[in-house]
């Protein structure tokens, strides 16, 4: 902050001529400069506590161009690009979230500023906004333009990558290859030493590698979805096929829960192609089932043999009503051929409807 006194003067004049008028108690900010220079792989930090030095930087966003030379003559001609940073509790900043405080944010896998621990986590974050502010106490920059002298663990060395490139497409870009050449042979290895002080070598595996096996696999893939195809197509054709001598039958019981359990077993034991529906009523099944009432009936009126279990093994399939008046017991036959209806087994079963 800045105390101005009694000496009548602009606010702006005061910020410019604050380290030489004596009437001016200024309070001083402490900021970590923290420069990356990508060309050399160098990094350096630097402390600030010179307000004027920081103001540059104020009401900046991120991604945002600065110019160096407002951070001294040894780094005239830089240009240095905002990158991040942290504030005084620790929170990053966030692209996009344009204040210059707090926010917090529902974050979820993909998004900065957060790791999800489980598939499909989601969690409520404090983030920093990207506007630049004093109350950061981190501020990550990254070299654009060096300027015309040599910053002391900046740009007076080179630190090489530990890694080489893993992808065949980004090999053949850094050693200029063609399609043609063989990519393995140019994999930069890394040397290290073991535990029991031997040398060894490492070298990455190669992702997006085209070889014969790749290739052999990809047509395997494409002649699959072809004969799925083909298949979907014949199978279309079998059903539309069948469909023309289908025949929809719709059988109602006028009374007789019975009755009706007893052809609906008969017709799933034969056909297995039956659905149960009800007029006016939902279908809501109850705890006892009626499979023994329906085998006695079949069996009494010699539709099934007299030691048959068919009720014993369709049982799930059978549920009780509480009986009412003038109920109506629907039972509707989907997809039964030609050949059943026409059969004696189904005649014999409308003998018994009523």
């Amino acid at each position: 902050m800045f105390h101005v006194g009694w000496f009548p003067c602009e606010f702006s004049w005061w910020l410019e001529n604050a380290p030489h008028c004596p009437f001016v108690e200024r309070s001083l900010t402490n900021m970590k400069l923290n420069i990356a220079n990508p060309h050399t792989g160098m990094q350096k930090v630097i402390e600030c506590d010179d307000e004027l030095k920081l103001r540059a930087f104020y009401e900046k966003r991120m991604t945002q161009e600065v110019d160096g030379e407002h951070l001294g003559e040894e780094f005239k001609g830089f240009v240095f690009k905002i990158s991040g940073g942290n504030d005084k509790q620790g929170f990053p900043m966030k692209q996009g979230v344009l204040t210059n405080g707090r926010a917090r944010l529902l974050l979820s896998k993909g998004k900065s500023c957060y790791r999800p621990r489980r598939k499909g986590e989601r969690k409520r974050k404090s983030v920093r906004g990207c506007i630049v502010g004093p109350d950061l106490s981190v501020l990550n920059l990254v070299v654009v333009k060096a300027g015309d002298s040599e910053v002391a663990g900046l740009t007076d060395g080179h630190i090489p990558r530990r890694l080489g490139p893993k992808r065949a497409s980004n090999i053949r870009k850094l050693f200029n290859l063609s399609k043609e050449d063989d990519v393995r042979k140019y994999v930069i290895r890394r040397k290290f030493d073991s535990k029991t002080g031997k040398k060894n070598d490492k070298a990455p595996k190669i992702q997006r590698l085209v070889t014969p096996r790749t290739l052999h696999h990809k047509a395997q893939i494409a002649a699959k979805k072809l004969q799925q195809r083909e298949k979907v197509k014949r199978d279309a054709a079998e059903y539309s096929r069948l469909y023309t001598q289908v025949s929809f039958i719709s059988l109602t019981f006028p009374n007789g829960p019975s009755v009706f359990w007893g052809i609906y077993l008969l017709l799933i034991h034969h056909i297995g192609h039956c659905s149960v529906l009800r007029s006016r009523r939902n279908v809501v099944p109850l705890k006892s089932p009626s499979a023994a009432a329906a085998a006695r009936l079949l069996k009494s009126r010699r539709l099934l043999p007299p030691r048959s279990k068919c009720a014993g093994v369709f049982s799930s399939w059978l549920a009780s009503w509480t009986r009412r008046p003038n109920q109506l017991y629907k039972l509707q036959l989907t997809m039964v051929t030609n050949d059943f209806v026409e059969s004696s087994l189904f005649h014999r079963c409308l003998l018994h409807v009523n």
